[in-house]
């Protein structure tokens, strides 16, 4: 591989090389997925060559009938997708930059393949998302892909593409080059899929405000806006997550890195925010445009539902136009790291905004603190020490309105079952304990669900030993007590696993 690191120094002997890799054909599988993992300086020396390269290593050849796999069970890509887990810019962004048209048409080809694919498996199309530039329209298809640059499902070489792409384009701005050519070659001739709609999207934030005003016709766009905003959640949820790529190869040395795109300001803020720049500072010209583009799409989308939210289109319509009015506009105190505060202005949703959001905030923090009671009763469940009469009296009370409304738990989750009995394990019934007065009519376990059977200690224990019945998965009922264990005989033990 030594050669890889000098070949542009003799490009004529790295085309042969690569043309003799390429008549080995199947045989020479593993030595061309070492140089698409390590292709030194050939994106200099023979860049059409390194694409076909990865194209063959990546997608798997057709064949006109897989008796193996039915359409179902083939994937998309070839096992070699596995080792870019660790997704990063750097693969692929020495391609873009010493051969863009090279590099362009291999990325655009990668997510042409998963998008067909993706149809090919069911997928529907979807509403495209269509921005009216001053010269062209263009239609941004298959609005599903928006967030393939960030994770394309589990696809890795078409987030490194993209993630590629995105690093370029920073790369061309910050060196002087217009925000007209960069985006024009990011969405090509014509329409496109969405994928390259958000790549556009993150120029159009981290390098504001020189581009405030290419952003007017994307700003118009409530559809856009929202998709944004739902965007915009999922990288807040990413930016603490378990990086899962520790365990795939470590990232190449490149001229950009994963966290170079993570500090983007893109990464911390929606493409609505821009709004509120219009809103308060000339020219207003801009503003009413923007004002025209969204009073249009709010008429074509309706007024919202009594449930939407900001990743509605027809709400985010209605939220743009407000975010645009300067009374809206308060001035605020922005508490710093280190203690003290600075001056700052902040948006006040109008009346009518806010009661709308209040009601489905509400919903939203009743069904968080559910699952925060949920937590609390599992590990109540594993270490009974824990019960306090006010976690269970929560505990029943959350149970008789899951039984009476009918609502099973996740067939993924039966550690605790949201049914009365499910208590008992916190506690028993007696004098000595009287954390379930009042509910001893609740918890007698009629254990007919048949996934766990409870034993009780015949000496004065409050406590209930849970354990997996591992054989026989027909359960007697019974009726535990401080007197009365549970009884009943149990089947010989056979050899079946329930679904």
């Amino acid at each position: 591989m030594y050669f890889l690191q000098f070949c542009h120094r003799t490009p004529a002997l790295a085309a042969k090389y690569m043309e003799h890799i390429k008549k080995q054909g199947s045989h020479g599988r593993e030595r061309a997925s070492a140089i698409f993992k390590s292709s030194g300086q050939l994106a200099i020396a023979a860049p059409e060559a390194l694409a076909e390269l990865a194209w063959r290593v990546l997608v798997p050849a057709p064949v006109k009938r897989d008796r193996v796999f039915p359409p179902e069970r083939r994937e998309p890509f070839t096992y070699a997708d596995r080792d870019l887990l660790n997704v990063s810019p750097a693969r692929g962004l020495n391609l873009l930059e010493h051969a863009p048209h090279v590099g362009l048409g291999l990325v655009r080809r990668l997510v042409g393949h998963l998008v067909e694919f993706q149809r090919q498996a069911g997928q529907a199309e979807g509403e495209p998302i269509t921005i009216a530039l001053p010269l062209v329209t263009v239609g941004f298809k298959y609005p599903w892909t928006y967030a393939w640059s960030r994770d394309a499902n589990g696809n890795y070489s078409v987030t490194c593409a993209l993630m590629a792409l995105e690093a370029w384009a920073h790369r061309r701005i910050e060196a002087g080059q217009s925000i007209d050519g960069v985006v024009a070659d990011i969405m090509g001739g014509g329409d496109c899929a969405a994928a390259f709609l958000l790549i556009v999207v993150d120029i159009l934030i981290s390098h504001w405000p020189k581009t405030r005003q290419f952003a007017i016709p994307f700003l118009g766009v409530p559809d856009l806006l929202a998709l944004d905003q739902q965007r915009q959640n999922i990288d807040t949820m990413r930016s603490g997550a378990f990086d899962f790529g520790l365990f795939g190869e470590k990232e190449p040395q490149g001229l950009a890195t994963l966290e170079s795109l993570r500090r983007r300001a893109s990464r911390v803020a929606p493409l609505g925010n821009l709004l509120m720049y219009y809103a308060l500072s000339e020219p207003l010209a801009e503003r009413d445009e923007i004002l025209r583009a969204l009073r249009a799409a709010s008429e074509r989308l309706g007024p919202p539902r009594a449930d939407a939210d900001l990743v509605d289109p027809a709400f985010m319509a209605e939220h743009s136009i407000n975010m645009l009015d300067p009374a809206n506009y308060r001035p605020v105190k922005v508490p710093q790291k280190d203690g003290s505060q600075i001056e700052g202005i902040a948006y006040f949703a109008p009346p009518a905004e806010y009661d709308h959001l209040a009601s489905g905030l509400a919903g939203a923090q009743a069904r968080m603190q559910e699952i925060m009671l949920r937590n609390q009763l599992a590990e109540t469940l594993d270490d009974p020490g824990k019960s306090t009469a006010a976690l269970i009296d929560q505990g029943v009370d959350m149970a008789r309105r899951a039984q009476e409304g009918g609502i099973e738990q996740p067939d993924f989750d039966r550690s605790l079952e949201l049914r009365p009995h499910s208590f008992c394990a916190m506690g028993t019934p007696n004098s000595a304990n009287p954390m379930l007065a009042g509910h001893e009519n609740s918890v007698q376990p009629q254990l007919a669900d048949r996934r766990i059977r409870c034993t009780v200690s015949a000496q004065a224990s409050d406590s209930i030993r849970w354990e997996s019945a591992r054989w026989d998965w027909s359960m007697p009922d019974c009726t535990a007590s401080r007197d009365s264990p549970c009884s009943g005989s149990w089947n010989s033990p056979r050899a079946e696993i329930p679904p």
